[in-house]
């Protein structure tokens, strides 16, 4: 039938096709592979993002809110003391106000402030916390694009985040200082201005 050479020979193609077939389905399964990671944590990264303005939206929200609950306590604060002091001292009882507080020694409630400035800290800690998620997930996004074997089989180019910040922060990043650390050098932001 087959010579010793022609089974040789047979059998040398049958290995090679073999193995062509073998690295070129490899090839198309780490392609399919790579290209399947890039896809979900690009799906991952978009989501996130509207992670992030869910966030921010909702932060704003809530801190405006609480920030209107105390500016209308104050208001009722205010309007329950002119009744008292009217009652007390006549249609002029507005003049004599200023004398009533000073009589009564009249605390302001910071507990109110407190829970305000507590939910500005953790809602704004939340927010970083998510924009670093974000940015990590950009930076993992972008190693597809940069590193052997995966930028072989990805196409595109990585996805571009934004990430939320301040133009004071943004002039400190290039200037490369920070020394402004007083916080109420105007006095624009005390109580006492109200």
């Amino acid at each position: 039938m087959f010579s010793q050479k022609g089974s040789t020979t047979l059998i040398v193609v049958v290995l090679l096709v073999a193995l062509m077939v073998g690295v070129g389905g490899s090839i198309i399964l780490m392609a399919i592979t790579y290209k399947n990671q890039e896809q979900a944590l690009r799906t991952d990264i978009e989501d996130q993002q509207r992670k992030i303005e869910a966030n921010f939206d909702s932060m704003w929200k809530i801190i405006t809110q609480k920030v209107q609950v105390l500016d209308k306590y104050s208001d009722d604060f205010k309007e329950v003391v002119r009744g008292y002091t009217q009652g007390r001292y006549g249609q002029n009882g507005s003049q004599a106000m200023f004398q009533w507080l000073k009589e009564h020694n009249v605390p302001i409630d910071a507990s109110l402030y407190k829970e305000i400035m507590v939910t500005i800290e953790a809602r704004r800690l939340g927010f970083e916390r998510e924009q670093r998620i974000l940015s990590e997930m950009a930076a993992q996004h972008k190693k597809f694009y940069v590193t052997m074997p995966s930028m072989w089989f990805v196409s595109g180019s990585p996805v571009q985040v934004q990430i939320i910040s301040s133009d004071k922060t943004k002039a400190v990043i290039e200037s490369g200082r920070e020394n402004d650390t007083e916080l109420f050098k105007d006095n624009s932001n005390t109580l006492e201005k109200k």
